[in-house]
């Protein structure tokens, strides 16, 4: 009989609150891994079932899963394809544009019922790419800036930005010892230090845990309040990079 695979489940300890509906976990809330896509939710969030013999559990013994698991198992792609069944999940109803977000759900539904099952099979996170999740078909496109020290990187994402951003530093070398990533919200400006960033279930950084303690020192997240200015922010992310030493 093949043991059923749980590489891809996220740790107990890197999660304080539920993926889906973000109730905190306490003595009465508990954890509940969902099988397929290995996230951990509460028992509300968890309370449909299907088989899973790709993941090495037996054929007939049906196995928790979230919502959104249970959806992209259950429901064909002749059904999707005919635009029968759709939901949009709240990770992709900020999309303006409905063409853009149908077109990430279904990326989604396609990477959960066809691909995902095939690479936690396999072990492919183990040796090429980690698992996607959600955060990763959600997240804007991301421009890394990398050079010199005191070349211009921050005061180049300052001017695209249009103003100052959380933790901006600028001025002679060496400035900034840390890698910043520049990213816009709707609520206010804030800083997530990179112990917290790595975790968040709705950021797509959480495979950045693999390089440890001193590593998510050295990095957090600039977010930057879009409703007024720095609109650019919700179309890209910017990565500012400590400077390279030259010579």
């Amino acid at each position: 009989m093949t043991k059923p695979d749980q590489s891809h489940w996220v740790k107990d300890e890197f999660v304080l609150n539920c993926s889906a509906c973000k109730v905190k976990f306490s003595m009465s809330v508990w954890r509940h891994h969902c099988r397929m896509c290995g996230e951990v939710y509460c028992g509300d969030c968890t309370q449909r079932s299907i088989p899973l013999p790709e993941l090495g559990y037996p054929e007939k013994q049906k196995q928790r899963v979230c919502e959104a698991c249970y959806t992209a198992k259950t429901e064909s792609l002749a059904d999707y394809a005919s635009g029968k069944g759709r939901t949009t999940t709240s990770s992709t109803a900020s999309f303006a544009n409905p063409v853009e977000r149908e077109t990430i759900e279904g990326l989604k539904r396609l990477y959960r019922a066809g691909v995902k099952p095939l690479e936690v099979q396999f072990k492919f996170g183990e040796f090429y790419s980690p698992i996607m999740t959600d955060a990763d078909f959600d997240a804007k496109p991301m421009v890394l800036l990398i050079g010199q020290y005191s070349v211009g990187k921050t005061s180049f994402i300052r001017y695209l930005v249009g103003r100052d951003f959380p933790g901006q530093r600028i001025g002679p070398e060496p400035t900034t010892d840390r890698f910043v990533i520049v990213a816009g919200n709707k609520i206010a400006d804030s800083t997530i230090p990179g112990n917290a960033l790595a975790v968040q279930a709705d950021k797509p950084f959480r495979t950045l845990q693999k390089y440890g303690a001193s590593f998510l020192d050295k990095l957090e997240c600039a977010e930057v309040d879009t409703k007024k200015s720095a609109e650019i922010l919700d179309y890209i992310t910017f990565v500012d990079t400590p400077g390279v030493l030259s010579g």
